[in-house]
């Protein structure tokens, strides 16, 4: 090969070079956001199926058949009742004042911003637990909804001949607004597995503007008193490395430094800054608690069936084994 043939190549090289160094920029494309796995979108769609099956026809038919037959009808109709005034109430303003960013009392219940599903449409997403991963926000709200139905359908079990069906028709609405919506906002709601990286690139996206940086940090001072800890994180969070990103945004356990999102969960942790033993003391309580519970229920289940096993007066088993 001749000298001026290795010239040409090299020349010819560096050519390359240069051109891919100008239109390299240009070929960057921004990251695509996540969109919805057609296997989680199905599973979802085929739990809020089951759930309602578990309500209309299971509950309904369950719940009547522990009444005498003159009331079968009556509580069929009060199940039935319970799971569409409820799915309208959710579709009017339960999803936004369970599924929102509220203001002031956001700890306890959320906005209003989605009344009537404002702004939710086939092409919407909502965030996982899980950092990437997406499902439609119309399905998240079906499945939502069948819970926010069933819920107050159990309750009605108890009511069981005891209340108008007048009297029903005024206490659901009542109870899935003032008792159901606020709990599953406080367990339920957070602000997604993306929060604390997105607050950090906002602050270094800001730079030296002044106006840009104040916002971002309100922004952040905002989610830390809602969220105790969250500037915390959001500070030793390194938007450059992925390994610091996926550490705080791609699993649980991660989340769980700055998810205390519910009342009692935010409430336990700014008291145990002041009170090292509380967590402790709240962890035997729920031991105690749960102890009680099952005592209570074997105690109950004894009772029941000592009662169910007499008759006139005499025990059922002992009458049978006289007569043999």
């Amino acid at each position: 090969m001749t000298l001026g043939r290795l010239r040409q190549i090299a020349a010819f090289a560096i050519l390359a070079m240069l051109a891919w160094i100008a239109v390299e920029p240009a070929l960057a494309q921004a990251p695509t956001p996540p969109t919805p796995n057609k296997g989680d979108t199905a599973w979802m769609m085929t739990s809020s199926a089951l759930v309602l099956l578990m309500t209309i026809p299971g509950l309904a038919l369950f719940y009547g058949g522990l009444v005498r037959t003159k009331n079968m009808l009556s509580m069929l109709m009060q199940v039935f009742y319970t799971v569409c005034v409820v799915c309208i109430i959710w579709v009017l303003y339960g999803y936004s004042m369970a599924f929102t960013e509220g203001t002031t009392y956001n700890m306890f219940f959320g906005g209003f911003s989605k009344v009537f599903l404002a702004g939710v449409t086939p092409e919407s997403n909502v965030e996982t637990f899980t950092h990437g991963v997406v499902i439609p926000e119309l399905t998240f709200v079906c499945f939502q909804m069948t819970f926010a139905a069933i819920t107050p359908a159990l309750i009605v079990g108890g009511m069981a001949e005891r209340m108008k069906f007048s009297a029903v028709a005024l206490f659901i609405p009542l109870w899935v607004t003032f008792v159901y919506f606020p709990i599953a906002h406080m367990v339920w709601y957070w602000a997604g597995p993306d929060a604390i990286v997105t607050a950090a690139k906002a602050v270094a996206d800001a730079g030296a503007d002044a106006a840009k940086k104040q916002a971002a940090m309100t922004v952040i001072a905002e989610l830390d008193r809602l969220i105790p800890g969250f500037a915390a994180q959001v500070e030793v969070v390194d938007v450059a490395t992925p390994l610091t990103v996926e550490r705080f945004t791609g699993n649980y356990h991660g989340l769980q430094a700055y998810a205390p999102k519910n009342f009692l969960g935010t409430m336990m942790h700014g008291l145990s800054k002041t009170l090292p033993g509380l967590q402790d003391f709240y962890m035997v309580g729920q031991w105690a608690g749960a102890t009680i519970g099952v005592s209570t229920v074997a105690v109950m289940g004894r009772a029941l069936v000592t009662t169910l096993c007499k008759k006139d007066g005499k025990r059922f088993v002992t009458t049978q084994m006289k007569q043999h």
